[in-house]
């Protein structure tokens, strides 16, 4: 069952809450009971068909919130090392890059059900279940992490008064245009054309043969491994208005599946993408310009516009922690 870990947790910690999930057991909240909820000025603001319409009208209501996050999973960080990849060891790496997505979609899953079923974000769900003790440490290191991961600007959330549904748009535009370019340098252009059965031999046969490849991998996984898209992610998907009854939530978790599965696939081929192309055009030569990074150019000029979306994301993910652990764990003292 869905809710089963949540009914036990909620008959040990006392009376429900009036807006958790129809028979959910959970605890009262204290941010829904202070009137403070995830991400505010979006919150609960893209209505929901009923769980029982049809599939493409469910799907065109639940998908976005994945593709914000799938932002995260095509940083410069990820950027760096695949290059780096692709330029030292050619395909041989790409069964990493593989790896780590897929271990990125399940933890996406996992945190976009958190939001779905508690009806609360992750850090506010470590404030009300961890112990008091840990919530000043906890707060601490998570936004340290945020800050780490590349925040160079704050960009203050200049597109959250034009709507939800405004800012996922402009976001799966940048992401496409992205892909556009490395489909054409890839699958159109005859000089940076990869072998694919040489692709799909490094997939499928792991391995650190190379002095270095185990230090660049690491770096992919690093890369790949992001906190602060874990607490965005259970918010965001509280943008929906969701239904309180049990199907509901099992329809709101299947739909959100679906759009974690498909965005972060998609950021795997653009990382694959980035890994092969740099394997074309570098690997073998002993500089850049030898291997004429011109070809790229086009394509890559895409990473200083992302290092700025990429800004915006990490403000709101420092948003989410900074309410969900600190507003009325740490600052505000509410009780254990």
């Amino acid at each position: 069952m869905v809710l089963s870990e949540a009914q036990k947790m909620g008959k040990a910690e006392g009376p429900t809450d009036r807006n958790a999930p129809a028979g959910s057991g959970l605890p009262p909240s204290d941010a829904q009971r202070r009137g403070h909820v995830s991400l505010e000025g979006v919150h609960s603001s893209v209505e929901v068909p009923h769980h029982q319409a049809g599939f493409w009208e469910q799907w065109r209501a639940f998908v976005g919130p994945a593709i914000l996050v799938s932002v995260g999973y095509m940083d410069p960080g990820n950027w760096g090392t695949d290059l780096q990849g692709g330029a030292n060891f050619k395909y041989a790496l790409l069964w990493v890059v593989g790896l780590a997505s897929l271990m990125a979609i399940f933890m996406q899953v996992i945190s976009a059900r958190l939001g779905v079923v508690t009806g609360k974000d992750l850090a506010q769900c470590c404030r009300d279940w961890y112990p008091r003790w840990t919530r000043w440490p906890n707060w601490l290191m998570s936004e340290v992490a945020i800050s780490a991961c590349d925040l160079a600007e704050v960009l203050l959330l200049a597109l959250q008064s034009f709507g939800m549904r405004t800012i996922e748009a402009v976001i799966l535009l940048l992401i496409a245009t992205i892909a556009v370019c490395y489909f054409i340098e890839i699958f159109i252009l005859p000089q940076t054309q990869p072998s694919f059965l040489e692709m799909g031999r490094a997939l499928v046969e792991p391995h650190f043969g190379q002095v270095g490849m185990l230090y660049v991998a690491i770096g992919i996984i690093g890369a790949t491994v992001m906190p602060h898209n874990l607490y965005l992610h259970s918010a965001l998907v509280q943008s929906r208005k969701l239904q309180k009854d049990e199907p509901s939530i099992r329809s709101a978790i299947r739909f959100n599946t679906i759009d974690s599965i498909a965005a972060l696939t998609i950021a795997f081929f653009v990382n694959a993408a980035i890994l092969v192309l740099a394997a074309m055009v570098f690997f073998g030569k002993e500089s850049l310009w030898e291997g004429k990074c011109d070809r790229i150019g086009w394509a890559g000029g895409q990473v200083q516009r992302r290092q700025r979306l990429d800004s915006s994301r990490l403000f709101d993910a420092g948003t989410v922690v900074g309410d969900g652990c600190c507003e009325h764990a740490v600052c505000g003292g509410a009780a254990s």
